[in-house]
C-alpha cells in the first residue's frame, strides 16, 4: 500500500488521470495496458450478456413486455 492509503496500481492510475507521468518501467507498463485492455474487455462482454438476458427474458425487464 502506499503512503495514502491506495493500491501503489490505483495510485499510479489516478496520477495520470491527473495527467501525472510516473516513471514506469515497459515491461510495466504494458502489463498495465494490457491489464486496462482486459478489464474493458470484461466491462463490454459482461454488458453484451447483460443486453443478451434482458432481450432473452424481456418481460422481467421492461414495463409493458416488450
Amino acid at each position: 500500500m502506499s503512503s495514502s492509503g491506495q493500491p501503489p496500481v490505483l495510485g499510479r492510475l489516478l496520477d495520470r488521470l491527473r495527467g501525472r507521468r510516473t516513471p514506469t518501467a515497459p515491461e510495466s507498463r504494458g502489463a498495465a495496458e494490457r491489464r486496462a485492455v482486459e478489464d474493458a474487455y470484461d466491462d463490454a462482454r459482461r454488458r453484451a450478456e447483460s443486453e443478451a438476458s434482458m432481450r432473452r427474458m424481456p418481460g422481467q425487464h421492461m414495463p409493458g413486455g416488450f
